[in-house]
């Protein structure tokens, strides 16, 4: 077996020699999306407002989607507000211990009014800690009930409508699909001679539709395509679009360099 390998490496290296190194001809390759995200909410509502559909090209940060907030605001309101309170008690209680450590050093408290001092500024420390979380919680879940874009995308589905009643449990319901609007992937597939000869980063030209398109190897296979017959491994090529709208499974020629 090994005898074998060697000697089809040395058929292999010659007929480079020969005829010039065989990533330099193109291979037939389909385009799919570079980044493709399932988004959904963290919390539990009422759809208030939809400002994206299927085929919107949307900027990094756009409103994609809006809960009633009410609930939401009310939440932060209660938080914010249990935080001036513990604030005082806790500003008091340890007040309170400072001025029992005094009396105790000039003998004029017990020791057990002292742990007493000392326990009751724990748990309002313990209180205030614990309305800050909630303060934190509180501003997190309002800001979770927008939905906004996480990177400049084009809207593949919309699956909410205003007034859809949203439940986010263990698996928060997916209500958007985006995909990245301006990088894209060919995907290629090559024999076990040739893939081995393919490195990361390596310089690629794309054409699709007569158009030419920079790229760089993004990914070499490690595993053999299951979509193939025969022994393939897959590469994945990565271009910008340069503002063309391209699709997903569209044909596309790869240039190794």
């Amino acid at each position: 077996m090994e005898q074998q390998r060697s000697i089809r490496a040395a058929v292999f290296c010659a007929a480079m020699l020969i005829a010039g190194p065989l990533l330099a001809a193109e291979y037939d390759a389909t385009l799919e999306w570079a980044r493709r995200v399932e988004l959904g909410t963290l919390v539990s509502g009422v759809v208030q407002q939809v400002d994206a559909r299927p085929g919107d090209r949307v900027d990094k940060g756009a409103i994609l989607l809006r809960l009633d907030s009410r609930g939401f605001a009310a939440e932060l309101q209660r938080a914010r507000a249990e935080v001036s309170r513990t604030q005082k008690e806790r500003a008091e209680a340890l007040n309170e211990k400072q001025r029992a450590e005094e009396l105790y050093d000039r003998t004029l408290l017990s020791q057990h009014d002292l742990e007493l001092a000392n326990l009751l500024a724990a748990q309002a420390e313990n209180a205030y800690s614990e309305a800050q979380a909630g303060l934190t919680t509180a501003t997190l879940e309002l800001e979770y009930s927008v939905m906004r874009a996480p990177f400049d995308a084009l809207v593949l589905e919309r699956r909410a409508e205003r007034g859809q009643t949203v439940v986010a449990s263990m698996t928060s319901p997916t209500l958007f699909v985006l995909v990245e609007a301006e990088s894209m992937n060919a995907r290629i597939s090559l024999s076990p001679e040739i893939i081995d000869t393919v490195k990361s980063g390596a310089a690629a030209t794309v054409r699709v539709g007569g158009r030419e398109y920079p790229a760089k190897v993004l990914y070499v296979g490690l595993e053999p395509d299951a979509t193939e017959q025969a022994l393939r491994y897959p590469v994945l090529v990565e271009f910008q679009t340069a503002g063309t709208l391209l699709r997903a499974g569209m044909p596309a020629t790869v240039e190794l360099q």
